[in-house]
């Protein structure tokens, strides 16, 4: 234990270009008999400009890195979390905690433990939009939106 008590806890980060859900399908590939406990999806570009001065180029990217992206990282993850009890876990059956805007800190992770968790970072512009960022608001408020299908998504599975 740490001087705050608190166990060192493994964890990875994996590295790949989170716009291409083949590379992320690889990478997280890579994991399989590995415990996942969290998930936290925080990459984001910005791109500013009215809506009518904003190109297609322009929010295309925007929407890759900041909404597609996590995606794919977040159904790779629901694929291993839901694997692991797939394959004979004794433990409950795996419950997402999906968290938006939030900053969380796990520890004492046990790996026997089937639950799982997704955090992604958003932003208050994808709820109340901004002047300026419409490709940024548009894709923090996506994150808003796959946030309860997650949720569904692990619910429908258990039954």
């Amino acid at each position: 234990m740490n001087e705050a008590g608190l166990t060192a806890a493994r964890h990875c980060a994996l590295e790949c270009d989170v716009t291409d859900a083949d590379r992320v399908h690889a990478a997280f590939e890579s994991l399989l008999g590995e415990p996942l406990h969290i998930l936290v999806n925080s990459a984001g570009i910005e791109h500013t400009g009215t809506f009518l001065r904003t190109s297609a180029e322009g929010l295309a990217s925007v929407m890759a890195s900041n909404c597609y992206s996590s995606m794919y990282t977040s159904k790779s993850a629901i694929s291993l979390f839901m694997l692991k009890q797939r394959e004979g876990s004794t433990a409950a059956i795996p419950t997402l905690q999906c968290s938006i805007i939030v900053v969380h800190s796990i520890a004492d992770a046990d790996d026997n433990d089937d639950s799982g968790s997704i955090v992604n970072v958003g932003s208050v512009v994808g709820l109340v939009g901004n002047r300026g960022q419409v490709a940024y608001s548009a894709a923090k408020a996506a994150l808003v939106g796959t946030r309860r299908c997650y949720i569904d998504t692990m619910q429908h599975e258990r039954r």
